[in-house]
């Protein structure tokens, strides 16, 4: 069975779903048919929808040949979690780690917006949102459909110099990759080539980098409940052992409804700016963290806080 042996780890809103699905087309590279199985997350249990490797590989890899140069997949909260970094070098100590990072006074709001979208969160203005940290830290006024309550967490979320900070004490340095959000929506072409070179891949001559997962809405929330609701690890091993019974090598009947429910049922979104205020606010809260990864990548930053 093909295995993985690189992985966008996050962070969630800093153009991972681009460039997954940029890479998604290269003929030489293969990538998970769910872009996001977070199955190294063994503690957001909830996000996670393999039981074992074995049921892992094969719900996410078996269209693979295994004859690709590079195999892998994305998901956001790696980067959060305790244990994936860790597991993923036990799956493979080889692993190769791509992590795209963002301003933090940027990424925090989109954040927001983001888990109203999958009803993670249910305070729809920021600010509230905001002060509503301390509460929630002591499991209070959690979102009825809330999954892992640590990501309402938004300053620890956005802490991206710690978290950056921990992943490099656990990867070495040939094995990781750094984007900025800034170079993707500034110079996609040379990301693109860059992260191309880093896994061992050729240019494939792709030249068509067309804005993915902007800022949306649901209209229905019962609507969204089914589409942004993947289904649970029962229901995944019962479509697989069909599929294994019948000999079919993909089935993707499912996600093909929620995807098409997902984009019946979500518009495009402007959500507020930031504010003098907010934005004062969001930038003195992580004034230090920025500093700490300035260091930790040797590059300025001071434009995020200015």
């Amino acid at each position: 069975m093909p295995r993985p042996n690189f992985f966008i780890i996050g962070a969630p809103k800093c153009g991972t779903t681009a460039l997954s699905e940029y890479l998604r087309g290269h003929p030489s590279i293969g990538f998970s048919s769910s872009k996001e199985p977070h199955y190294f997350c063994t503690d957001f249990e909830k996000f996670r929808f393999a039981n074992s490797e074995a049921e892992y590989l094969d719900n996410y890899f078996s269209h693979c040949s295994g004859q690709e140069i590079a195999i892998g997949e994305g998901s956001v909260h790696y980067l959060f979690s305790d244990t994936a970094i860790q597991n993923i070098l036990e799956f493979n100590p080889s692993a190769k780690f791509i992590v795209m990072l963002r301003n933090p006074v940027e990424m925090v709001r989109s954040l927001h917006n983001q888990f109203l979208l999958n009803l993670d969160e249910d305070v729809s203005d920021f600010m509230e949102a905001w002060n509503l940290q301390n509460e929630r830290s002591r499991s209070n006024r959690i979102p009825p459909l809330c999954r892992e309550p640590r990501f309402l967490q938004y300053e620890l979320y956005g802490q991206l110099g710690r978290l950056t900070e921990r992943f490099f004490g656990c990867v070495p340095k040939n094995q990781r990759l750094v984007i900025i959000f800034d170079d993707l929506i500034s110079d996609p072409l040379q990301v693109y080539l860059n992260t191309l070179e880093f896994l061992g891949a050729s240019d494939d001559g792709r030249r068509d980098f067309t804005a993915i997962n902007t800022a949306r809405a649901n209209r229905s929330k019962a609507l969204a409940r089914f589409g942004h609701r993947p289904p649970g690890v029962r229901t995944m091993n019962m479509v697989n052992g069909f599929k294994r019974l019948m000999g079919i090598k993909k089935l993707d009947i499912l996600p093909r409804v929620q995807s098409w429910i997902n984009r019946l049922n979500t518009g495009k979104t402007q959500y507020k700016q930031n504010d003098d205020r907010i934005a004062s606010m969001l930038k003195e809260t992580f004034r230090e963290d920025v500093s700490l990864l300035e260091t930790l990548i040797n590059r300025d930053l001071a434009h995020w806080l200015q």
